[in-house]
């Protein structure tokens, strides 16, 4: 096997890892809200689940974040070489140069994150609107309250929520690239 090979393999391996485990705790947050809608009973539609998986502190604090911090260490370690400063010619260069390759990285990551979100809410109502569980004020979804009475769609709570994430995520390897560059300056 050559050695890119041997890369793309190991990139779909992580991703298959990533996809597992993103499932496995879908299907929990799947089943907490389902008893969250009977205990109130209310009506549950798949944007209950969705939004709550997209917004679950405990797997971005726990597992979506420190999988991103190390790859990017680990990519910021393998791309910062002197042959690749001279080719783009100077540190912004690259810093820009290393950020592209981490957003290229990156949508990957949240694809499989969006579609574990879409999988684990097969078999729920599919509607386009707040359902009447969105509504219902618990402890554990604090956020979903505040913004389902905003009067924005689903949908676009998603795109947002997606987006933010994804320019935090950028932000995280953005500083970390720097630091990286001004230790090995």
């Amino acid at each position: 096997m050559t050695g890119r090979t041997l890369t793309s393999a190991r990139t779909v391996l992580w991703h298959i890892a990533f996809l597992v485990v993103s499932v496995l705790f879908g299907i929990t947050v799947r089943q907490q809200a389902i008893a969250r809608a009977q205990e109130s009973q209310a009506s549950l539609n798949q944007w209950d689940h969705i939004l709550g998986f997209l917004l679950e502190p405990y797997f971005i604090a726990y597992f979506f974040l420190p999988v991103w911090l190390f790859t990017s260490c680990v990519a910021i370690h393998r791309q910062f070489a002197i042959p690749a400063l001279i080719r783009l010619g100077s540190y912004r260069s690259w810093l820009l140069s290393s950020i592209l390759g981490a957003i290229r990285r990156l949508i990957p990551l949240m694809l499989i994150w969006v579609v574990s979100a879409l999988l684990t809410s097969i078999g729920l109502l599919y509607e386009w609107e707040w359902s009447a569980a969105s509504y219902t004020s618990t402890e554990s979804k604090q956020i979903l309250d505040v913004i389902s009475v905003q009067g924005l769609p689903p949908l676009t709570v998603m795109a947002i929520q997606l987006s933010l994430f994804s320019v935090t995520l950028i932000g995280c390897y953005a500083a970390l690239a720097v630091v990286h560059l001004i230790v090995k300056r």
